[in-house]
């Protein structure tokens, strides 16, 4: 289980991402006032399709309600995604071509040993 301390009072709303490890990693964690803040401003964002949390101990900034469905394409990975795996590719190629290369050379090596 995992602890936080605060510096805050006891009713001092905070609400936090979970553990960075374990079980709780993917969730949100809070005390009661904290996630009464996260669902005001849901049921804000649910309304109008935008809030803000003004909260300092809330370490969600905001809500916003998307009427599509989001999914990791192509074209919303970003300019360094593309180039780390562009770079790896590269890097990869590279590799194969001086392994067989090397191929090459040991069996000119072994072949040009036995004549």
């Amino acid at each position: 289980m995992t602890t936080r301390t605060t510096t805050s009072s006891k009713n001092q709303p905070w609400a936090a991402f979970g553990a960075l490890y374990g079980e709780n990693e993917d969730m949100l964690e809070g005390n009661r006032e904290g996630l009464l803040v996260l669902r005001q401003a849901i049921d804000q964002a649910l309304e109008s399709g935008d809030s803000r949390i003004e909260e300092s101990c809330v370490e969600v900034a905001g809500v916003r309600r998307l009427d599509e469905p989001r999914t990791l394409t192509e074209s919303t990975q970003s300019i360094g995604a593309k180039l780390a795996m562009v770079g790896c590719l590269l890097l990869i190629s590279l590799a194969a071509v001086i392994f067989i290369i090397g191929l090459i050379q040991v069996t000119h090596f072994i072949a040009g040993s036995h004549s």
